[in-house]
C-alpha cells in the first residue's frame, strides 16, 4: 500500500518500489561522534524545533530514501546543509564544526530518483503532462510555483524574481526536493517590470537569496547566460557560508560560439572548475533566433543540422559526471523545436526522446 508499507517513486524512466514502515525513522542523531550516545529518532517531518535535543547532535544516519535539510536555527534559519541518502544509508561520523552540537531544526522528505533529462513549459497540465510523457523526461518546471510533482515526474518551483513567488509559495510544495533561482538575472528586460528595478547584479542577487537558505530543499543559484556572472554569484556566496547547492545557467552556444560538444564540455567544466557545484541547465538550444549563426535556408536541412548537434551534445550532457540536470528550451523556430504544435516530434525531438 503506497504511503503506508511501501513508497513508490519515480525512478528515471520508471518507478521503485521501496519497502518502508509505516512509521519508520527517516533519520536518527547522536549526542557523540561515531553515531554514539544518546539515539534521536526522527521521522519523515520537518521539525521546527528539536526541543530538548537542540544543539545536541554530533553524528547522525540518514536512512536510504530520504534528504534531510538541517540548520543551526528554528524554522530552518542559519547556517544551513543539504544530506542526501540516495542507494544507501548516509552515515555521518562527524559533523562539520558548524553545524556540531549547532543543528536546532531538520526537515525530512523522501528523495526523488529522476534522470538528468528535464522539460519545461507554460502550457496548461495536459500540454505540460503531455510533454514530459512524450519526451520521455522525469522532472519539469514552469518559471513559476503553480504546479505539483506527478507519480511520473519531479516538479521544481523556482524563484523567478526577487519578490515572487513567494517563500510560503515555495516552502509548500513538499513533494519537490530541489528550487531554482531569478530566471537570467543579467537581463534587465526579464525583470524590469517586477519591482525588481531590471538587471540584478551578482551581489545583490546573493543578499536577496540568501533566505532560500530556509527552503527544505536544494536551493539552485540564479540561470544567467553570462558565465561570468554566476561564477561572481558563487563567490559571493562561499564567502558569506550562504548554501547553494547547485548551480544553474542557460545556454544558447551555436557554431560561432561553442562548435560542437567538446567545446561545449570545456565551458562546462570552466564553471565546475571555478564554482565547484553541480550544473543545471535548465535552458539550452543550439543557438536560437535570436543568436547570429548562420542556418540553413532549406527546411530539411535545418532539421538535420539541429538533429546532429543535438545527438553530439545530450550525449555528452548524459556522460559529463558534473552536469546533473538539463532541460531543453524548445520554443523557437519550428526547426529547433522537438515537438511542433500539430503534436510532431522532429529528428532532434526523437534524439531527446
Amino acid at each position: 500500500i503506497n504511503n503506508s508499507n511501501v513508497r513508490v517513486a519515480v525512478y528515471l524512466d520508471g518507478a521503485a518500489v521501496i519497502p518502508c514502515a509505516s512509521k519508520e525513522t527517516a533519520m536518527t542523531g547522536y549526542t557523540e561522534k561515531g553515531a554514539a550516545g544518546k539515539a534521536i529518532e526522527l521521522a519523515k517531518k520537518n521539525y521546527t524545533t528539536l526541543g530538548a535535543d537542540n544543539n545536541q547532535m554530533r553524528s547522525f544516519v540518514l536512512k536510504r530514501g530520504y534528504m534531510a535539510v538541517v540548520a543551526t536555527g528554528q524554522s530552518g534559519e542559519g547556517y544551513s546543509r543539504v544530506y542526501v541518502a540516495d542507494h544507501a544509508d548516509l552515515v555521518v561520523n562527524d559533523l562539520p564544526e558548524a553545524l556540531d552540537r549547532r543543528i536546532s531544526s531538520v526537515h525530512i522528505k523522501p528523495w526523488q530518483y529522476v534522470s538528468k533529462k528535464g522539460w519545461c513549459s507554460t502550457q496548461n497540465d495536459n500540454g505540460v503532462a503531455g510533454g514530459v510523457k512524450t519526451m520521455n523526461a522525469s522532472w519539469f518546471y514552469t518559471w513559476s510555483a503553480d504546479r505539483n510533482s506527478t507519480a511520473d515526474a519531479e516538479y521544481v518551483p523556482i524563484r523567478q524574481h526577487i519578490y515572487w513567488p513567494s517563500m510560503s509559495t515555495l516552502a509548500g510544495k513538499e513533494a519537490s526536493t530541489h528550487v531554482l533561482g531569478f530566471n537570467e538575472p543579467d537581463h534587465s528586460e526579464q525583470h524590469d517590470k517586477c519591482d525588481c528595478g531590471g538587471g540584478i547584479s551578482s551581489w545583490t542577487a546573493t543578499t536577496k537569496t540568501q533566505d532560500m537558505g530556509t527552503l527544505p530543499m536544494r536551493v539552485g543559484s540564479p540561470a544567467p547566460t553570462d558565465l561570468s556572472w554566476v561564477k561572481e554569484y558563487i563567490g559571493h556566496v562561499d564567502d558569506m557560508a550562504y548554501r547553494c547547492d547547485y548551480v544553474a545557467l542557460h545556454a544558447y552556444w551555436g557554431p560561432n560560439e561553442a562548435n560542437g560538444a567538446q567545446a561545449w564540455y570545456n565551458r562546462l567544466k570552466d564553471v565546475y572548475d571555478k564554482t565547484k557545484r553541480p550544473i543545471w541547465i535548465t535552458e539550452w538550444a543550439y543557438g536560437a533566433s535570436w543568436t547570429k549563426e548562420t542556418w540553413p535556408s532549406n527546411y530539411g536541412e535545418q532539421l538535420e543540422k539541429n538533429r546532429a548537434a543535438i545527438f553530439d551534445i545530450v550525449n555528452m550532457l548524459e556522460s559529463c559526471p558534473f552536469v546533473e540536470r538539463y532541460s531543453y528550451y524548445q520554443w523557437d523556430t519550428s526547426s529547433r523545436r522537438f515537438i511542433n504544435d500539430d503534436g510532431w516530434v522532429t529528428p532532434a525531438g526523437t534524439v531527446y526522446q
